[in-house]
């Protein structure tokens, strides 16, 4: 049995080569992803502790942001930290 890599997409994709059908595509809409707020400031269900996740740490992809509960995006250490919110203890970095 032959397996066949599958592309899944939203983007409407369209031919490199209008000339050529071979199946190669291109996305139609390319836009540069400007600066953004990526520090999750999150508040801990058990004992609300305040805690921010920067990109690199441990828990920063399964921390999901409630806005209705004070959770937020900031963009710089120094605005979380300011907001009441403490460095996430397990991180992956240098000195782990």
């Amino acid at each position: 049995m032959n397996s066949v890599p599958v592309w899944v997409s939203r983007w409407h994709l369209l031919p490199l080569d209008p000339n050529e059908g071979s199946g190669t595509s291109r996305v139609e809409k390319n836009f540069p992803l400007g600066d953004y707020p990526r520090i999750k400031c999150n508040i801990a269900r058990r004992g609300g502790e305040r805690i921010y996740h920067l990109p690199f740490d441990q828990q920063y992809d399964t921390t999901v942001i409630e806005s209705a509960r004070g959770e937020c995006y900031v963009a710089t250490a120094g605005e979380a930290e300011q907001l009441g919110f403490r460095r996430a203890w397990r991180w992956r970095g240098g000195d782990a």
